[in-house]
């Protein structure tokens, strides 16, 4: 049996990408930012746009995590192999 080609793995990646993640998602990250008088500030930067999968976590998983997100909104939410989150 061959194993498969980093091209075909590539390829698949990029299909189940383009099937799975349908929404466009914007991922930021807080950076600080001197100010010049000592202290610094704290703003959101952009660091990329790409598509991502969300989808309605199980009950089992929401029973798992329930200490943690009480009653918060709750999403599963898949990224495209390698982006860096």
């Amino acid at each position: 049996m061959n194993p498969i080609s980093t091209s075909e793995l590539d390829s698949m990646r990029a299909d189940v990408a383009t099937a799975a993640c349908d929404t466009t998602c914007t991922i930021q990250r807080k950076v600080k930012t001197s100010d010049g008088y000592g202290g610094a500030s704290e703003t959101w930067t952009t660091i990329t746009t790409t598509k991502a999968g969300l989808s309605e976590p199980s009950g089992a998983q929401l029973a798992n995590y329930a200490d943690l997100i009480g009653t918060s909104a709750t999403w599963k939410v898949q990224f495209p192999y390698g982006t860096d989150v």
